[in-house]
């Protein structure tokens, strides 16, 4: 009896001790699945992450808040390209126009400023196709630094008794780029649309539309230096603040020509001051009060 006791108590004993081992087992082989799979998903991350580090990633990079203001055209990809590009840049001095209604209301409207060309004392281009590739050098007079305290503000013009206007010119560059480059033998393009607080591609069409504004407004809004100690913002924000008056004069009747620096033209350009806005300022402080005051009279 006892034998048989010990049987049957050794036969429970190793079909538990089996089925521990294939419980223990089976945990182990769900454990190394999740590894598994979670290796699988790092790796796959890890491949997208290095594929996009192996694409060039263009951009123009200012630093206006120097004794050398300057600004360039860098490759912040591990890649290299075929060879060194040779960008063409258009350069903006942007400004705000602020109309203000007699209730309060604001509303307002960008304005580029183009600036020749000229503007550019030396143009450096690097033996190399990653970091910087190639940097523009400006004269003093477009040293700024970011942040309010150097927004210029204009003084207030009264419009009769309709509304007032005020112009504030902002202490940067907008810059716009159209860049060939060479990777792995194909020619590849890029426009580039570049602010201090960052760089977007845009559109062909849109670049078209901004060449077009230029060609029609550079005679009244360029900004040409005249002297080593000027300031490149107080001219643009001068230039505006005439043509505005000359717009508004009240004995003179405002044509279509005067109102093209505000995108006032048949098209409006596509709108593309209104798009170049929002890579500027992403909430217009006139727009967001202007929202709560209708908000306030709706209720």
């Amino acid at each position: 009896m006892n034998k048989i006791k010990k049987f049957v108590f050794s036969e429970y004993f190793f079909k538990s001790a089996t089925l521990l081992i294939s419980l223990f087992a089976l945990s182990i082989s769900i454990h190394s699945c999740k590894n598994s799979n979670k290796s699988l998903e790092n790796s796959t991350k890890s491949l997208k992450i290095a594929e996009r580090e192996n694409e060039p990633s263009l951009k123009i990079i200012q630093n206006l808040w120097t004794n050398q203001p300057f600004y360039e055209l860098v490759n912040e990809s591990n890649s290299k390209l075929d060879k060194i590009p040779s960008p063409s840049y258009l350069m903006f001095i942007p400004s705000k126009v602020y109309f203000v209604n007699n209730d309060g209301s604001r509303l307002s409207n960008l304005v580029l400023s183009p600036v020749s060309y000229d503007a550019i004392t030396e143009q450096l281009v690097e033996n190399t196709t990653k970091g910087s590739i190639v940097k523009s050098v400006l004269p003093k007079s477009f040293f700024a630094k970011k942040g309010i305290r150097d927004v210029i503000h204009g003084e207030f013009i009264n419009v009769e008794d309709r509304f007032k206007i005020y112009v504030d010119t902002l202490p940067f560059l907008v810059i716009i780029s159209d860049i060939e480059f060479q990777y792995n033998n194909k020619v590849n393009n890029v426009v580039l649309l570049s602010t201090p607080l960052e760089n977007v591609e845009i559109t062909e069409d849109d670049l078209n539309n901004i060449k077009e504004y230029t060609r029609d407004n550079a005679e009244k809004l360029e900004v040409k230096l005249t002297e080593e100690n000027s300031n490149s913002y107080k001219i643009a924000q001068e230039k505006i603040e005439t043509v505005v008056k000359e717009i508004f004069n009240s004995d003179k009747k405002a044509n279509e020509n005067d109102l093209k620096i505000l995108g006032g033209k048949e098209g409006g350009y596509d709108f593309i001051l209104k798009k170049i806005n929002k890579q500027i300022s992403y909430l217009d402080p006139m727009e967001a009060y202007d929202e709560q005051i209708n908000q306030k009279e709706s209720k």
